[in-house]
């Protein structure tokens, strides 16, 4: 395939998200290549007071396109019947009720009741971002004949359940290729029964605009940890808030910011008082990312706490520390999913035992003890996350795959049709 321009078709959930930007960073990234993209997804249930500055400079809302009745509501459900009568005669209206052919996920209806959305758009590939979006969307592979694409990301190939294995079997028999962010997702993949050859690792990008590499200094007091994650119990603040009271009562001075927000605000905040920990614990709600680099330049140390989902769930990657690690900030993670694997397995970082406050005490104390070794850390840690994370060896993958998928959907229109 030649360098020709892409219609890149991006079908997400909503839109614009603050907690998403390694999607955002993939839009922006194929925009700058010179590839069209537009973006199919639901606005977000609340207006969020900030947005990341790359939607107003890429003019991303000018891209998007709403799509209506994306939830199975009983609304919906209801509303069924004439949406089914309607698309009668219409291409493509018996493929996106096929789910005997594309799997349980054509129930959903999102993809018939969006399909009028998509039809007089001129895009030469889809790529869905999260299980739940290629298991909706699946049946468009072939009501457009063009390659479709999906990326798992974070724990939402564990909201499947037990049941994956089965509610994802069509979507992995009909979908091109599946963009797994680590290894740890690819043999989630693998375990889940996706076809090994159909599996790309492409992890998700981070942006080093406006990043400012500083060598650390962990002498100076109080010593300054940051976290930046949704608050939700599989992120595990909890353990990083106890963490801190071990560190308060061994007398190490130290503060910790949380950079985000979410349905466990609350508890985190009770036990923040419970823990008498109100003068070191400061929770700072959501931020755009030029705010969240900010955070970065004023910490020390970078917390990911996370935690193994009651479904399973687990860190794929956990771009954050990426995002840290550019900074010169070391990463303190769990060691669960596909964080060892974001901090070099040791040499980029280090991880803890999930769930321990102790023994993330124990780590913060030992590197405050090592300032040679946080030096070499944050060192490796730049030069790896630039080597594997940035845009450019993210998007030449990316880049790359389509041209693939592309050259092989050509190939196969190009075969002379049997006698």
């Amino acid at each position: 395939m030649n360098q020709d321009t892409m219609h890149i078709g991006m079908i997400m959930d909503k839109f614009p998200s603050l907690s998403e930007t390694f999607i955002l960073n993939h839009i922006v990234g194929l925009i700058d290549a010179g590839h069209e993209v537009t973006i199919f997804a639901r606005p977000p249930p609340v207006k969020f007071p900030t947005v990341h500055p790359h939607v107003a400079q890429f003019r991303l809302m000018d891209r998007v396109r709403y799509l209506p009745h994306q939830e199975l509501s009983i609304r919906n459900v209801l509303h069924i019947p004439y949406t089914v009568v309607r698309s009668i005669g219409r291409r493509g209206s018996g493929r996106c009720l096929n789910f005997a052919r594309y799997g349980w996920g054509a129930l959903r209806f999102r993809a018939l009741h969006s399909l009028e959305y998509f039809r007089d758009v001129p895009f030469d590939l889809l790529h869905c971002h999260y299980a739940s979006i290629g298991w909706a969307f699946a049946a468009y592979r072939d009501v457009f004949n063009v390659p479709f694409v999906t990326s798992f990301h974070g724990d939402h190939y564990g909201s499947f359940g037990k049941d994956g294995r089965w509610l994802l079997s069509g979507l992995f028999r009909h979908g091109d290729a599946f963009v797994a962010n680590s290894e740890f997702t690819r043999s989630e993949l693998l375990r889940l029964g996706c076809a090994a050859e159909k599996i790309r690792v492409i992890p998700a990008m981070v942006t080093d605009a406006g990043t400012h590499f500083t060598e650390p200094d962990l002498t100076r007091r109080p010593i300054r940890l940051l976290t930046v994650a949704r608050l939700h119990r599989s992120k595990g603040i909890e353990v990083a808030i106890r963490a801190m009271r071990i560190l308060a009562d061994r007398g190490i001075q130290a503060t910790y910011r949380i950079v985000g927000d979410g349905p466990d605000r609350d508890r985190l905040a009770a036990l923040v008082k419970e823990l008498k920990l109100t003068d070191v614990v400061s929770f700072l709600g959501w931020m755009n990312q030029t705010q969240v680099y900010g955070q970065y330049r004023e910490s020390d140390l970078f917390i990911l706490p996370s935690i193994v989902g009651p479904n399973g769930a687990n860190e794929a990657q956990g771009l954050v520390i990426q995002e840290a690690q550019l900074h010169g900030v070391v990463a303190v993670g769990s060691h669960i999913g596909g964080v060892p694997e974001s901090l070099d397995f040791g040499a980029a970082g280090r991880t803890f035992a999930a769930g321990n406050p102790q023994a993330l005490a124990d780590c913060i104390g030992d590197l405050l003890a090592r300032p040679d070794t946080v030096r070499a850390l944050a060192v490796r840690a730049e030069q790896y996350v630039r080597e594997k994370y940035t845009r450019g060896p993210v998007m030449k993958r990316t880049l790359d795959l389509y041209a693939e998928l592309l050259d092989r959907r050509k190939a196969i229109t190009r075969q002379p049709s049997a006698a």
